[in-house]
């Protein structure tokens, strides 16, 4: 089994169901991950069977992009690593309404000029975040 990059920030080519490939992100995409920040993370593990992770950290990175910390999730990780798809789901409970991004994922190295850029868009999440972003691993 591969063994999954522990260190990074996954960051989602985000794409709605029923969008174009490469489209921009609306302003009510952008609003319901910025407000809700849960996004539940379906990868494929190796035997076909799907993998929900719900992630707390998201943000819009540009009109094209979402992105999460991750902190502790090695079996989404691992799927990464193996080049599985990706779909993000947010839900706003108060309007009933919300969204499905799919695509390949990308993570950003930890310690690279991009991390350290991206990183900025993680701050304003507070401890949770600044766990991810300064975690060391013993691995």
């Amino acid at each position: 089994m591969s063994r999954a990059p522990e260190y990074g920030l996954p960051v989602v080519a985000a794409r709605s169901t029923g969008g174009r490939h490469g489209a921009a992100l609306t302003e009510d995409m952008k609003r319901i991950v910025q407000e809700q920040r849960l996004g539940f993370v379906a990868t494929v593990d190796p035997d076909g069977t799907p993998n929900l992770s719900p992630k707390a950290t998201f943000s819009v990175i540009d009109d094209h992009s979402i992105g999460y910390c991750e902190i502790r999730s090695p079996r989404t990780m691992s799927n990464i690593a193996r080049g599985s798809a990706i779909e993000v789901n947010f839900v706003d409970p108060f309007v009933r309404k919300g969204y499905r991004f799919k695509g390949r994922p990308e993570v950003i190295a930890r310690g690279s000029a991009r991390f350290d850029d991206l990183a900025r868009h993680f701050t304003r999440h507070g401890s949770i975040a600044e766990r991810a972003l300064h975690r060391r691993h013993s691995h």
